[in-house]
């Protein structure tokens, strides 16, 4: 993975990311502090996943695009994911189209996205 640690692109669309395979990501994604834009759409993250992706996430401090359109989060999922982004101030970009995003989600979803002063598309 050291061969990757200046990766700043990573797209990982329509894969079926299964609990094992989100551990092994958050591992990659910790060692990719200069990744800018993320893909992940149409994975199948489990909530689970979702934890392992978020540990990882929380430690690419330059990213400023993440695309998880298409994946199936609730709000406890939507709450781990903008606890992981707070300290992004850099993210510019995120895409969370055609999640099913129902009102308290979108109530948090609302919350969660002051901070993020750099949001420029949602």
């Amino acid at each position: 993975m050291e061969t990757c640690a200046r990766l700043r692109q990573l797209s990982l669309s329509q894969v079926n990311l299964c609990d094992a395979s989100s551990l092994l990501l958050q591992s990659l994604l910790l060692s990719l502090s200069e990744l800018k834009n993320f893909r992940l759409t149409s994975s199948c993250v489990s909530s689970k996943g979702l934890a392992h992706l978020t540990s990882g996430l929380s430690h690419c401090h330059l990213l400023e695009e993440l695309d998880l359109s298409n994946n199936q989060l609730g709000e406890e999922d939507t709450k781990m994911l903008l606890g992981a982004l707070e300290g992004k101030c850099r993210l510019k970009r995120l895409d969370l189209s055609h999640l099913p995003l129902g009102g308290s989600t979108l109530a948090v979803l609302t919350q969660g996205l002051g901070h993020m002063t750099f949001l420029q598309s949602l």
